[in-house]
């Protein structure tokens, strides 16, 4: 039998899940920490798209059945979004349950195999019990070497209710076990910087009253590590990636140093998207060169001040404001004229994706950002009517190295760069 859905994780929900299994890795729930990470935007945990799977297929399918895994084996191959959409495709029998979750654009995101019995399995009592809110670790490859520990199984079974009312029948122990391996990844091993990228475990009964694991296979070329798990009932292992850090720009004093005094006291710079990256560090540059500076945002309101803050507490001038390029309309004309800038430097980006066939929505959004929306800002400085306002559009090196991956990207800053010769004429 078949079921098909598309469904949405909500923020709120995510929040709630990592209370619930006590995952809190900011890359799961802190918008402004996950922006700058990898994928810029909040993943939701590989367990969630699991369990959410699971509660799918217990809903449609109105079970009233125990249910026990007796194997469950996950890959995950791209982040799901929270507040995305997700197609859900389960085929299902007796013992088998096949999964496959997409984007909407029909991307394989994760797939799952589930071996399961209409069996009741009890394993002692699990304790309910919220989980406090806690830090991952913060650890590199080497240091997880053989890094092993323990960690109890707890279940808040009102918000297990609330997240998956339809699971009732799925084991308590096993879904503490499913729980508490997106602790482990995500707190624990590798913790802060992790990217789970699959699971592989098998019914094996047990004394075990908690949790243990142990790290192993560690493949320092490729940032790869293997988690041996073993529970209850489930023993196995999970498999991890280290993900690299986010980029830290230069602070302003190390920027100082190397910028002569006034050398831009004639500049009245305005950094659209200048809250991290070279819009960041466009702004130190500045101001360090004595110029005055005012950066905008659109969800990094935090990156913004603190940057902000970061220069004035320097002795040098800098301002933020928010303004989303989506919405244009008056504003920016409105602050060219409050401000009297003279230099204008556009730095919005979606996020820099790659494909390996063409993708045209990719393509559009790219030349939303590249293309539309800067011809749109040059119209609004053109309503200021302020004579000789020098605009900055960045272009990139892929342009001249042609990586095929990048082919969308590619052709919209082409497209910038001929609508940039355009304008100029």
């Amino acid at each position: 039998m078949k079921i098909k859905e598309t469904k949405e994780i909500s923020y709120k929900q995510q929040k709630q899940f990592a209370s619930l299994s006590g995952d809190f890795n900011p890359i799961h729930l802190n918008p402004n920490i996950a922006r700058r990470e990898l994928f810029g935007n909040i993943v939701v945990h590989g367990m969630h798209l699991i369990l959410s799977a699971l509660e799918t297929f217990a809903f449609q399918n109105k079970t009233q059945k125990h249910i026990l895994i007796d194997s469950l084996k996950a890959k995950f191959f791209s982040p799901a979004f929270v507040g995305k959409p997700l197609k859900f495709i389960i085929e299902y029998d007796e013992k088998l349950i096949k999964i496959e979750i997409r984007d909407i654009k029909r991307s394989l995101l994760a797939e799952m195999f589930i071996n399961y019995r209409s069996e009741k399995y009890t394993a002692g009592e699990i304790i309910n019990k919220k989980i406090k809110v806690s830090q991952p670790e913060n650890i590199n490859i080497k240091k997880s070497i053989g890094l092993k520990g323990e960690l109890p199984l707890f279940l808040d079974k009102e918000l297990r209710k609330i997240l998956f009312p339809s699971l009732h029948k799925l084991a308590d122990i096993q879904l503490a076990e499913i729980l508490v391996m997106t602790r482990i990844v995500g707190m624990k091993c590798p913790g802060k910087q992790s990217l789970f990228t699959g699971v592989n475990v098998v019914f094996e009964k047990s004394e075990n009253k908690l949790v243990r694991y142990l790290s192993k296979n560690i493949v320092e070329k490729f940032s790869m590590a293997t988690i041996g798990f073993e529970g209850p009932s489930l023993k196995g292992e999970l498999y991890t990636f280290f993900r690299p850090k986010s980029t830290i720009q230069p602070k302003i004093e190390k920027i100082s140093e190397n910028i002569p005094k006034n050398i831009f006291k004639e500049v009245n710079a305005l950094i659209i998207g200048g809250s991290r990256g070279i819009g960041e560090t466009t702004a130190k540059i500045i101001a360090a060169g004595g110029g005055k500076t005012v950066i905008t945002y659109n969800l990094g309101k935090s990156d913004a001040e603190k940057v902000c803050k970061e220069i004035n507490d320097a002795g040098f001038s800098s301002k933020c404001f928010k303004i989303d390029i989506e919405n244009f309309d008056n504003s920016l004309k409105e602050k060219i004229f409050e401000f009297g800038f003279n230099v204008i430097f556009y730095y919005p980006s979606p996020k820099i994706m790659a494909s390996k066939k063409f993708d045209s929505q990719l393509f559009n959004n790219f030349l939303y950002y590249y293309v539309e929306q800067f011809e749109n800002m040059i119209r609004q400085v053109s309503l200021a009517s302020i004579k000789d306002i020098v605009v900055f559009y960045p272009s990139t090196i892929n342009i001249t190295e042609r990586t095929p991956e990048f082919t969308e990207y590619i052709m919209s800053k082409m497209a910038g760069e001929y609508l940039c010769d355009s304008l100029s004429n």
